[in-house]
């Protein structure tokens, strides 16, 4: 197998990919009153999956543990000024794989929100739910690093996020951003029937990408095979889901949901 650098694609590819995994990615926020300021703190992230007739978020059990219990949760589910408030009580929270305690934290990290027909019908106006089923054959049949492509991890990094405070004003109107970092799988291993891998996100001198990745948790690792058009340009040819990222520093161990699921 050849390999790729991000330079042998077009930015119309890249910018393309990015649309499209933006499509079931989804960002959680829950309410904080500080001292007076209502404030909206960004707790992770998440990809929207169905599988038959059930629609649900693939998170980190961590992310799904650090949820409250009650109350409204919101999601950021457009590039508007806005975010869509879901209940909790009617949220059903399915922990798939508990890391083990202690400093390295080994072991799964993933879980899933199972969400209503009502609320996955709400979400559905605005985002895309990646079938999950539909996918199946191809997962089971081939090899996880046998195809040529980019593999592309993306959700919202907290470090990124923007605050604007007005004076006299009780609410801190924050904004979010969405991170996707393209590249290739460095490490994979399947332990405990689950499969495991390191996609390391190297420095940069770009004054705007982060040196902390907190609020990435959940976020989807995608891997993007390729096809070629009748110029020999690569264009996409399947986007799959393989798995929910955890960061460990400035790498994310990511965790495949098909054989835990």
């Amino acid at each position: 197998m050849s390999e790729l650098s991000c330079s042998d694609f077009p930015e119309s590819f890249l910018l393309e990919l990015g649309r499209d995994i933006w499509n079931y990615t989804i960002g959680f926020l829950v309410v904080k009153n500080h001292e007076g300021q209502i404030e909206a703190i960004l707790k992770g992230s998440g990809v929207l999956i169905m599988v038959g007739d059930s629609y649900g978020i693939l998170t980190a059990q961590h992310v799904i543990r650090n949820l409250p219990n009650n109350g409204k949760l919101g999601l950021i589910l457009s590039q508007k000024n806005e975010t869509s408030n879901i209940d909790i009580a009617y949220l059903t929270k399915i922990e798939i794989g508990i890391p083990e305690r202690g400093k390295e934290k080994k072991g799964p990290d993933i879980g899933v929100i199972k969400l209503t027909a009502k609320t996955a019908s709400e979400i559905g106006s605005v985002k895309s739910f990646y079938n999950l089923f539909k996918r199946t054959h191809v997962f089971e049949s081939n090899d996880l690093r046998e195809k040529e492509g980019p593999w592309y991890a993306q959700g919202f990094v907290e470090e990124l996020t923007q605050e604007d405070v007005e004076k006299g004003n009780k609410n801190i109107v924050n904004s979010y951003c969405q991170y996707g970092a393209i590249g290739g799988i460095e490490d994979y291993v399947v332990r405990d029937n689950y499969d495991y891998f390191k996609f390391p996100i190297e420095s940069s001198e770009k004054e705007s990408d982060p040196y902390n990745f907190g609020g990435i948790s959940g976020g989807g690792l995608w891997q993007v095979t390729l096809k070629k058009n009748e110029a020999g340009e690569y264009e996409q040819d399947q986007l799959l889901l393989r798995g929910s990222k955890n960061p460990r520093s400035k790498n994310v161990v990511l965790i495949s949901p098909y054989k835990g699921v």
